[in-house]
């Protein structure tokens, strides 16, 4: 399948002063202490500059690079060049961790690294927060071929590696060395519609309306469900046609979850379960149709391939209406947004739209410039960066819609983190979770005026659309009813 997008390699090296000089430097031309490789290979058959680089042939093959000292306070970027020889591709993870007196602190996070196109050197961008008050002198990064994701296409091993430096920065704001933004693709279903900046819009009559979503994660029992609607939520992630009734009863949109059609698993009775209930849904249940906002994947396993395409293309197959278009999209949840190219490359483009994470932590980065005058006095999450950087990935054609905050992590500056994420390009907000294996919702310290934090979002969300037309939500949300 060839996507025919412009491949415009918008990353320049850093430069600057707002970027320092490499603490590290990977080129490979010369192995050192501060380089290990289990398994690995100092290759010299291929190279992005000089005569070597990395081979991480097979599974379980690592490159460990150590030693490399940090300021505690401080924003890094890991910066490099990757080689894939075809799509699919083996799957790389990427860990830092933090090290004092050779002994490890923390690992924070680990995400995939992946490219849109094969046969091609192509950059990645990894930002890392060094805390504060840990302890933490040096870093070690770790680069690990976790094998061929599950599928039937055919594929070839092995990943090369090169030219892999490690710069501070001055703020997590700038976005390190990436100056111009990869070109999106708007989402123009017959029912749901998305811009390239990831702006909703809904059918009404023969236009489209901007619409808002404001989603949960629910608890198990439904009778609670008119909760939500009242504190301003509008849609709700639902596992079966049971569930999308009880939401659209009340009012609200609802989102497919394909977690328990066995998605994870490739369960053939789970693919067949789903199409059989979206034929009933389209024929029986034309409410729940309308009202149905996009198919979800909530991904936590990267080397998934063949069930996510088998998913895919019967969406593609079934959701389209007489003239073969589609409806609405494919939404994919990401941990990281480097993974992305992994399931929209030049060979498939498996899903349609990209959410993200954002969890608050505890950063002393605040940046009021790019909060365009919201009153921030929280700390924003790391992730954010990921959002900038984001847009920037080389050939990533889907934009970034909804962002996630994870309960309890949301507390104590839920609506801080909310306006901060939409200062970083979010277009809609969903909450994890109420009850389960969460708290209920209605203790945690925000919801009593959660009502007030969704007037705030949608009207600075829908604001920035050409239109903002009336009864973007429920007709008879009294959430919105000051300003609508």
């Amino acid at each position: 399948m060839n996507l025919s997008i412009p491949m415009d390699y918008p990353y320049h090296p850093p430069k600057g002063k707002n970027i320092a000089a490499a603490s590290f430097d990977g080129s490979f031309e010369k192995l050192n202490a501060n380089i290990s490789l289990e398994h690995a290979v100092w290759d010299d058959t291929l190279a992005r500059s000089g005569s070597h680089s990395i081979l991480l042939a097979q599974k379980g093959d690592t490159l460990q690079m150590q030693n490399i000292p940090v300021e505690e306070g401080a924003w890094y970027v890991v910066t490099g060049y990757m080689y894939l020889p075809s799509l699919p591709a083996d799957v790389v993870r990427y860990y830092v961790e933090f090290m004092y007196n050779d002994q490890s602190v923390d690992i924070p996070n680990y995400p995939v690294v992946s490219v849109f196109k094969a046969k091609s050197w192509e950059p990645f961008v990894l930002p890392v927060y060094i805390k504060k008050d840990a302890n933490i002198t040096d870093i070690r990064l770790v680069f690990r071929n976790t094998g061929v994701p599950k599928s039937a296409l055919p594929h070839a091993s092995g990943v090369w590696l090169d030219d892999i430096e490690v710069h501070k920065v001055g703020s997590s704001a700038k976005l390190f060395g990436l100056e111009a933004p990869s070109q999106k693709r708007d989402f123009n279903g017959t029912l749901v519609r998305v811009d390239a900046l990831g702006n909703f819009s809904l059918r009404d009559g023969d236009g489209y309306k901007p619409f808002m979503p404001v989603i949960i994660y629910p608890g198990g029992n439904m009778s609670r469900w008119d909760k939500y609607r009242e504190k301003g939520f509008n849609t709700i992630i639902c596992n079966s046609l049971k569930e999308a009734q009880k939401a659209v009863a009340l009012g609200m949109h609802w989102i497919w979850s394909l977690y328990d059609y066995g998605i994870y698993e490739g369960d053939k009775a789970g693919y067949a379960r789903f199409e059989r209930e979206y034929r009933q849904m389209r024929r029986d249940m034309p409410e729940l149709f309308e009202k149905l906002l996009w198919f979800y994947w909530d991904n936590e396993r990267y080397r998934l391939y063949d069930s996510v395409k088998h998913f895919s293309d019967t969406i593609k197959k079934l959701d389209v209406d007489a003239q073969g278009r589609r409806y609405r999209p494919f939404l994919m949840q990401l941990d990281f947004a480097t993974a992305n190219p992994h399931y929209v490359n030049e060979r498939e483009a498996l899903v349609d739209l990209q959410g993200l994470y954002a969890n608050p932590m505890v950063f002393e980065d605040n940046d009021p410039q790019n909060y365009q005058g919201v009153e921030f006095k929280g700390n924003y999450d790391g992730e954010f960066a990921n959002f900038a950087i984001f847009d920037h990935i080389p050939g990533v054609t889907i934009p970034k819609t909804v962002f996630v905050i994870n309960s309890p992590f949301g507390d104590k500056h839920l609506a801080n983190t909310i306006f901060a994420a939409f200062a970083r390009g979010g277009k809609a907000f969903a909450y994890w979770k109420d009850g389960g294996s969460q708290p209920a919702v209605e203790t945690k310290p925000w919801w009593r005026d959660f009502n007030r934090t969704t007037r705030k979002m949608c009207r600075r969300v829908l604001q920035s659309s050409t239109t903002l037309h009336k009864n973007v939500w429920p007709s008879g949300t009294t959430a919105l009813s000051s300003w609508i």
